[in-house]
């Protein structure tokens, strides 16, 4: 967390990638509940932004970032979707909206 800009980092780190993944989420703590925070989801290989949403302090702190995505009857979007691998990681930038 940077106190001047106001921007934090979120890292996540998978070692070995499972067979059948259940459904993860990223909780955080100490947030306000009632900031809104724009969280953006960078794409490490290549320094792009795969993503960027608003959410208030409080889902971030009670339901998470949502790791994994329900792919129930979508057998077609599960398999184009770019596979997981081992040793794979996620980064996430947060800060607060004016």
């Amino acid at each position: 967390y940077d106190s001047e800009t106001k921007t934090g980092l979120i890292g996540y780190y998978q070692i070995l990638n499972p067979a059948n993944p259940s459904y993860h989420r990223l909780q955080l703590r100490g947030l306000v509940p009632t900031q809104k925070y724009q969280l953006t989801e960078i794409n490490l290989s290549n320094n792009t932004i795969l993503s960027t949403e608003e959410v208030f302090g409080d889902e971030l702190q009670n339901i998470g970032i949502i790791l994994n995505k329900d792919y129930t009857n979508k057998a077609a979007e599960y398999w184009q979707r770019p596979q997981p691998t081992d040793f794979a990681s996620r980064l996430f930038q947060l800060k607060p909206t004016e």
